[in-house]
């Protein structure tokens, strides 16, 4: 599991430069306002910076690998966050809106309040929406559960923009 990380890492840049050219290419940035429940303590609110790298295999079909950094200091508090997601688009209306599905793995690195560094990984999934304001821009909102697993829960609300290549 130590080389999951590296591995996933090279994993979405290998995807970035064997598909820059086939058109179905994306990124987008975000920002996360997360709830972080460490069983025994309180929730708190937490906050992320996301980047997606994304291929769009066909038209209601994409692939898309996460790499999630956490913006709050103290404890408990996200450290970081990967993930690989399959995106579906579930319904189209026109041209320029979509609502799309997120389901995928997300691995987590939180700090818990005593101090302890928990890394877990599980089931993510999750539904959104994207506006395009552009032919190559689109503002994007999605609610994602990203992990349940081992007495920590994080979930939360993502407002991003994307951009197509």
């Amino acid at each position: 599991m130590k080389y999951l990380t590296p591995l996933a890492a090279a994993a979405m840049a290998a995807m970035t430069f064997n598909t820059a050219h086939a058109g179905g290419l994306y990124g987008e940035i975000g920002y996360s306002d997360l709830d972080l429940k460490v069983a025994g303590s309180r929730t708190s609110s937490e906050s992320m910076v996301r980047n997606v790298v994304g291929y769009e295999l066909h038209p209601q079909l994409s692939v898309e690998g996460m790499l999630g950094m956490g913006t709050g200091g103290g404890a408990p508090k996200i450290n970081q966050m990967m993930g690989v997601f399959v995106k579906p688009k579930i319904l189209g209306l026109g041209n320029d809106f979509e609502i799309t599905g997120r389901i995928g793995y997300a691995r987590t690195k939180v700090t818990k309040a005593d101090g302890t560094t928990d890394r877990a990984g599980s089931f993510a999934y999750g539904i959104g929406a994207s506006y395009r304001v552009h032919p190559n821009v689109t503002l994007t909102l999605d609610e994602m559960r990203y992990r349940k697993k081992d007495g920590v829960t994080v979930q939360g609300l993502t407002a991003g923009v994307g951009i197509s290549f």
